[in-house]
C-alpha cells in the first residue's frame, strides 16, 4: 500500500514538473489592420439610415422601470455620434 502511494506521488511529481517546464519555441503573433482608419470613420458623409430605438423592458425582481429608458436613451445617443443615423 505505502509502495503504490509512494509510486502515484512520484508520478504526479514528474508530472508536475514536466508541465511547469517551458518550451524553446518562440511564440510570434502579427497584427493587421484590415478596417477603415479612424479618420475615415468619424468623417462619414454617406446617406442617414432612419432607425426606430424602442425601450428596453425590465423583466427582474429587483429594479427600476427606468433604467429601460435610460439604456434606448445610451443607445440612441450612441447611434447619434456615428453621423450615420
Amino acid at each position: 500500500m505505502k509502495k503504490g502511494i509512494g509510486i502515484l506521488g512520484l508520478m504526479a511529481l514528474v508530472f508536475f514538473v514536466a508541465s511547469c517546464a517551458t518550451s524553446e519555441e518562440a511564440i510570434s503573433t502579427t497584427v493587421t489592420t484590415g478596417g477603415p482608419s479612424v479618420v475615415e470613420v468619424t468623417t462619414y458623409q454617406g446617406p442617414k439610415a432612419r432607425v426606430a430605438v424602442a425601450r428596453f423592458e425590465m423583466k427582474a425582481a429587483k429594479g427600476y422601470n427606468e433604467i429601460g429608458s435610460g439604456m434606448s436613451d445610451m443607445l440612441v445617443d450612441s447611434l447619434f455620434k456615428t453621423n450615420r443615423f
